[in-house]
């Protein structure tokens, strides 16, 4: 590891000494924020320069010889308000393409005066009021800790938590990660992650590729109605368009994986471009370093592959993109068969057809697909060789149709329809290996058919909303939401409100409310057991939708243009949750933060829950070469089981703080390169825990839970510091990174959970991630 650094730092310095002045073009689309449509004739200008243009007739514009690094690009036009781009970066190795959307003034008066305002404090869904945070996707690459993983990276923002260093899942505000919504490019997709079990929402590495994403929306609760079938959050995430006039590539290695990209035109002559990124495993590289992933489980191997076309009409464009996933681990090394294997794909295609001055209709087709395959064994009674004890084939191929329709009126009104129907087909087999005595005394062994079922359903959602800008200062965003189920004809009428009040210019009052449901993962109507019965495809078909009604009032204020606070107070009330009726602190409230759902026995719809609490954020943007974020959320989230007994979620940790610190030094003659350092450390509170019996089970010989005082007791506080060390050198025609990032720097033993060891019989603390560092290496060309 001191050898790495020190030729780290030597790299450093024989770049430093030969660098050289290089300069790369910026171009791209001006649009209205609200109607989409283009702006011809706005303005384009690099701050505090006279460098600039003006978009041409179809509302493109380009600037060429700008000499690489970070500057601010104002843009303008009249009847609009002026929107500031910065913190860019524009680098040797790559074309800077944006499109920036302009907000139409609601008093178009020549005197007024326009106040600039910085593009990190708007959304890119401009119906969001309250609850919502837009990140760059250079956010999830200088984080510590992040990984280049938006999931990893949303962990810095206040209300949200994850409980395992191995998994990406998002806890927000004590809520299960079963509750939130993954969308890409408009389309509800399913979980986009490696080793991510049927039914949950996270896994160990992120398929959502950070070269081919573009700025997007991350929403904490009380979301705009265009969401539906979601409760705790949404992730909005966009695909950029690739480079539409030159050939560009990309390599890289590093903790996600070995990658390759390029993007391009179609035809020189046209604005057609495509964007393709492959990538595989390069977890075994840390194998061969000498670092375990696990004392039972071998080093995981995936793959995937992301990409978007796009075809620019006269009246709107077509679009499609795809990403598709496979990923392979070897669980128990002693057996050297049980085995998962998942595959994950998603294939949409979008019309978008613009009509009149401000309307558009947008039409979404998609193909999706998820599998999952184990294959589990045990020792025989000799304990000489491995029968097999479990397998499993679950298949959900999923087809989806939307229409929607986008009017802005005039400046003050905007207006959206949209229908979207999902056909759930599925096709879920599992046997597990029993025995039994006959009546004759003579061991029977068999395999025992837990679910063999093919079927399908409809998941409908409609919605409308408004919004209306009364004036400069209030604005009003109202919608309908509605949900059904055909499998058993459950729905909700969900209600979403939004209110506005800026006080000033430089500060506001946001106030959300929202009703929300969710239906259950079909793996959890298909599954089940009732008393001693067999398993039934249908058992738990009467399944209600989960439901939460959620109140947020929020405090903005833009200290300075580079400096923002905000705080949010929030309740929300759960209802309809599903709980078992036989050990009655089981609860769907506590699930999806695991590689696995365990289905309990006996569920209705009967616990009820409630998460509170209030939110600070201090944020810096990047400016003068460094920028920090701070976050803390103090909260309670508790749940009331079957019989009445109020208890802590298993996501109760009452207080998160995290710290966030970036700096970036710009190096050599012309300050073309430059170093950068980030460090990010966490405190929040320990997990609840489900306590091991340890006396019943030592006389089971198996794992036994103190179901009595479940979620009582807490693991240890949690605590952990991130590093990251990164360096960009620009050539001619190529930009390198390097960069390094430590996990856990303090190697601070963090603990994961408990088992019951069946040799020592005794209770084993299983830990999560201790030190572990991780190398990047970029370029662009």
């Amino acid at each position: 590891m001191k050898r790495f650094f020190l030729f780290f730092i030597l790299l450093n310095v024989s770049f430093y000494c030969y660098s050289q002045n290089y300069n790369q073009v910026i171009r791209g689309i001006v649009i209205d924020v609200d109607s989409k449509m283009t702006i011809p004739g706005a303005s384009v200008q690099i701050a505090n320069t006279k460098v600039g243009t003006t978009t041409d007739s179809t509302g493109y514009f380009k600037i060429s010889n700008i000499p690489i690094g970070r500057f601010t690009l104002l843009v303008s036009f009249v009847g609009y308000k002026q929107q500031i781009v910065s913190d860019i970066q524009l680098s040797s190795g790559k074309e800077l393409v944006l499109t920036v959307e302009l907000k139409e003034n609601i008093t178009n008066l020549s005197e007024v005066k326009v106040t600039a305002t910085k593009e990190k404090a708007f959304t890119q869904n401009e119906m969001a009021v309250v609850s919502v945070r837009t990140f760059s996707i250079e956010e999830t690459e200088r984080y510590a800790g992040s990984l280049g993983d938006p999931s990893r990276m949303a962990k810095n923002f206040a209300g949200v938590n994850s409980g395992d260093d191995q998994r990406n899942d998002i806890i927000i505000r004590g809520n299960s990660p079963l509750g939130l919504l993954w969308r890409l490019d408009g389309f509800d997709i399913p979980n986009p992650n490696h080793f991510g079990a049927m039914g949950t929402s996270g896994g160990a590495i992120s398929m959502l590729n950070n070269n081919l994403l573009s700025n997007s929306d991350f929403f904490s609760g009380a979301f705009p109605a265009e969401y539906g079938n979601a409760m705790s959050g949404v992730f909005d995430l966009k695909m950029r368009k690739g480079n539409n006039e030159k050939h560009e590539y990309v390599a890289q290695a590093g903790f996600n994986g070995f990658e390759v990209g390029t993007e391009g035109p179609f035809l020189k002559t046209s604005k057609a471009s495509y964007i393709i990124n492959y990538r595989y495993s390069m977890l075994g590289l840390f194998k061969l370093m000498g670092y375990s992933f696990g004392k039972k489980s071998s080093t995981p191997e995936y793959q995937d592959l992301s990409f978007k076309l796009n075809f620019p009409l006269k009246k709107g464009y077509i679009s499609m993109f795809g990403i598709g996933g496979l990923d392979r681990m070897l669980v128990n090394k002693s057996t050297k068969r049980d085995t998962i294997k998942n595959k994950t794909g998603v294939l949409g295609l979008t019309y978008v057809y613009f009509f009149g001055k401000g309307s558009r209709l947008e039409f979404k087709s998609s193909v999706q697909y998820s599998q999952s395959i184990n294959n589990e064994h045990r020792l025989d009674s000799s304990q000489k060789m491995f029968r097999p004890e479990y397998i499993s084939d679950f298949k959900e191929p999923i087809y989806t149709l939307s229409i929607t329709e986008k009017t802005k009126i005039n400046a003050k009104n905007n207006v959206a329809f949209g229908f979207n129907i999902t056909r759930l087909n599925v096709n879920f087999c599992d046997s597990s290996y029993e025995s039994s005595l006959s009546e004759n005394g003579i061991l029977i062994k068999y395999w025992e058919v837990l679910r063999n079922t093919k079927g399908g359903m409809n998941r409908i959602t409609t919605y409308g909303q408004w919004q209306h800008f009364f004036n400069e200062f209030i604005s009003l965003t109202t919608g309908m939401n509605y949900l059904f189920l055909s499998y058993n004809n459950s729905h909700n009428i969900e209600p979403r409100l939004g209110l506005k009040l800026n006080t000033t210019k430089n500060q506001s009052i946001n106030l959300g409310f929202g009703m929300h449901s969710r239906t259950q993962p079909t793996i959890v109507y298909l599954s089940g057991k009732n008393g001693n019965s067999d398993v039934s495809h249908d058992t738990y078909k009467d399944l209600d939708l989960s439901k939460s009604v959620h109140g947020i009032v929020g405090y903005d204020l833009n200290v300075s243009k580079q400096l923002r606070f905000k705080s949010e107070v929030y309740y929300q009330y759960l209802y309809n949750i599903p709980i078992s009726t036989t050990r009655p602190q089981q609860s769907l409230i506590n699930y999806g933060a695991d590689f696995e759902i365990i289905i309990p026995e006996n569920m209705t719809n009967s616990a009820k829950g409630k998460n509170y609490g209030v939110e600070l954020t201090l944020e810096k943007f990047l400016d003068k070469n460094y920028y920090f974020l701070i976050t803390s959320s103090l909260f309670e989230s508790k749940y009331t089981d079957f019989n009445g007994v109020e208890r802590n979620t298993a996501f109760n940790n009452n207080y998160i703080l995290n710290g966030l610190f970036g700096y970036e030094l710009p190096i050599g003659e012309n300050k073309q390169n430059s170093l950068s350092f980030n460090i990010r450390g966490i405190y929040a509170g320990g997990n609840p825990k489900l306590d091991i019996d340890l006396a019943k089970s030592i006389i089971k010989n198996k794992t036994i839970y103190d179901w009595e005082h479940a979620y009582e007791n807490r693991y240890p506080d949690y605590f952990r510091i991130d590093l990251r060390f990164g360096f960009k050198q620009n050539k001619k025609r190529f930009t390198h990174e390097f960069a390094i990032d430590i996990q856990n720097v303090t190697a601070h033993n963090n603990i994961l959970n408990e088992s019951y060891d069946k040799k020592t019989k005794s209770i084993e603390k299983n830990y999560q991630y201790g030190f572990f560092p991780m190398a990047l290496y970029r370029i662009n060309f």
